[in-house]
């Protein structure tokens, strides 16, 4: 039976690096809180980040115009896939995980603020709903330049977080002497609880703010733009180049 292999790697360049082999358990039990901080680091903000994403997607239609919130899911769905297909392993492997996590990140962040301003760009709305019947006229490029930028974000963001989450795994699984199987399960269910309730949260706050606190909807989405800004910058200064803590 072969063994599982839990060699560390640096999430600034993801090059191979023995990160705890020699050393002592005190240094080892520090480097696997390390690297368990590391993670938690990155799914709190990578999970708040995306949920300001995917809400904007779910009001588009009515937020927006029918069409041109349709359009603009469109062009988010499109870039993506061709972003991911085609330019997110190269990306990756310029910027490497933590800076294309930021990257991709921020182009969220700019893609949540620019569906705000074109929420404002609604010449009239349905009285009852709210929902824009009338846009202003450059309501539809606003959200397609926005949409682009969110996609290009979606499409390099998965393949760095992935990174990310693997040098973790494996630095912790070679620092608790485990099977380095068993530590991605079990910090992929810790990821996918906090992924699922930072989505939870987010969309519940948008019908909070909108029908209990009466915030427009261009409001809402500029403070979600913020929170997006706010977990793109906690993450970059808060995660580290893959470094393990001095001892």
């Amino acid at each position: 039976m072969g063994t599982d292999s839990a060699i560390g790697c640096d999430v600034e360049t993801a090059n191979p690096v023995a990160v705890c082999t020699e050393l002592d358990p005190e240094s080892k039990s520090l480097e696997a809180k390390f690297c368990r901080q590391e993670f938690h680091i990155m799914s709190w903000t990578v999970a708040i980040n995306h949920a300001t994403v995917t809400t904007p997607i779910l009001y588009a239609s009515s937020v927006l115009t029918n069409e041109n919130g349709q359009a603009g899911n469109a062009m988010l769905y499109g870039s993506t896939l061709i972003c991911s297909l085609f330019f997110s392993t190269l990306i990756f492997g310029v910027v490497g995980p933590k800076k294309g996590l930021t990257l991709s990140m921020g182009l969220y962040s700019v893609y949540v603020l620019l569906f705000a301003v074109a929420a404002q760009l609604c010449d009239r709305r349905n009285e009852s709903n709210g929902a824009c019947v009338v846009g202003n006229t450059y309501q539809l490029p606003v959200n397609l330049a926005g949409a682009l930028i969110g996609g290009i974000g979606a499409g390099v963001l998965w393949t760095c977080q992935g990174a990310f989450f693997t040098n973790c795994c494996q630095r912790v699984a070679q620092a608790e002497h485990r099977c380095t199987s068993q530590i991605t399960a079990e910090l992929a269910g810790t990821f996918a609880l906090i992924f699922l309730a930072a989505e939870a949260v987010v969309r519940a706050s948008a019908t909070i703010l909108t029908k209990n606190a009466h915030l427009e909807y261009p409001i809402v989405f500029h403070i979600f733009g913020a929170v997006a800004l706010v977990s793109t910058l906690a993450f970059q200064i808060m995660a580290s180049s893959g470094e393990a803590p001095a001892t």
